[in-house]
């Protein structure tokens, strides 16, 4: 049994068709619309975009 991925909230129904169109703007692909979003927020100003990128990359 698959659990249900909270991205499907912006990506899944015929209600959500205006956030599959966003997703598609910002150059989402077919094939990512069905795979988990995973969303990655730095509130730090000590760590830099690179450095934190650096960092999660390899995680995800």
């Amino acid at each position: 049994m698959a659990i249900p991925l909270r991205s499907n909230e912006t990506t899944q129904g015929r209600r959500m068709t205006g956030g599959r169109t966003l997703w598609r703007a910002n150059g989402m692909t077919e094939e990512q619309i069905g795979k988990p979003i995973i969303a990655v927020v730095n509130g730090s100003a000590n760590l830099s975009n690179r450095r934190l990128l650096s960092l999660v990359s390899p995680s995800i």
